[in-house]
């Protein structure tokens, strides 16, 4: 939890808990679950750069985020965690490997992570499930995350350039949620059977903190080109609604006692505390 200006990420369990999690549901025998009962399916929902204090549920004023706030007041919530380096790749590669960066090897955005790796969808395939990624991040690409091949699908969402790049290098929330509903529908629809471990990484509210006019009013935005906190805010706001829109279409499709969510941020954000702006060049 953010406290006294400093941006530290959100997180909704601590990093090896993931691991201890995987371990938990027991062993397994030639790749597959020895007990004839049906694991949960397991979601992992990610979102870049998500300050804990700028959520509705941390004592927010505004709106922002009534989506996360009800998934938050379902389970436990690790209100103390840390992220383990202001960086999207070495963040997130922790989150699925239980080790910190200087151990599984990417210290740095665009240094991938060691080959062979134990990791929580390497143990959960071991146990029967299915895993898929959905990443809309440059960062995570598998040509320079090399997460791609702890996954059976790895979904590179990629229909938007930041800045003023020359390639598309990120997505909107919308386009990540469709491309993991419709492989999500796809599994049901043929495997209901077999569990499945799905990862599902948002981009926003990452900088330059696009404008979501739909929601201004809300966050009691009035003005039409707002400073960049607001902006922030509304970032948060959009991603919040396709984070509400997975769940509920989850929900219409799987039990709620048989569908275990993580819920975390990579990191946090600097809004100009300490005369700065942005992540990762600075520990707070």
């Amino acid at each position: 939890m953010t406290r006294g200006g400093s941006p530290t990420a959100l997180v909704r369990l601590r990093v090896r808990a993931l691991g201890l999690a995987a371990l938990a549901l027991g062993p397994a025998a030639d790749g597959a679950a020895r007990s004839s009962a049906r694991f949960p399916d397991v979601l992992i929902v990610s979102i870049d750069t998500l300050r804990a204090d700028r959520l509705s549920s941390a004592g927010y004023p505004r709106p922002t985020s009534p989506a996360i706030d009800r998934l938050l007041a379902s389970g436990a919530r690790y209100d103390r965690a840390r992220t383990v380096e202001p960086l999207t790749n070495p963040a997130l590669a922790s989150v699925l490997t239980s080790v910190p960066p200087h151990e599984h090897g990417s210290t740095r955005n665009g240094i991938p992570v060691r080959e062979e790796l134990t990791s929580l969808p390497r143990l959960l395939d071991r146990r029967g499930f299915r895993t898929a990624a959905f990443v809309g991040n440059w960062t995570l690409k598998d040509n320079v995350s090399r997460l791609g091949e702890h996954f059976d699908h790895y979904g590179e969402v990629f229909t938007r350039r930041r800045w003023f790049g020359l390639i598309n290098s990120e997505a909107t929330a919308e386009d990540v949620t469709d491309e993991a509903m419709n492989w999500a529908d796809n599994w049901l629809a043929h495997h209901r059977e077999q569990p499945f471990l799905l990862w599902v990484h948002y981009v926003e509210p990452h900088a330059p903190y696009r404008f979501h006019d739909q929601f201004a009013g809300r966050l009691g935005i009035t003005d039409s080109d707002p400073p960049r906190r607001d902006r922030y805010d509304t970032e948060i706001a959009a991603v919040d609604h396709e984070v509400g829109r997975l769940l509920e279409r989850l929900g219409e499709e799987i039990p709620a006692e048989r569908l275990l969510v993580f819920f975390a941020a990579d990191h946090g954000e600097s809004l100009g505390e300490h005369s700065y702006w942005g992540h990762g060049r600075y520990l707070y």
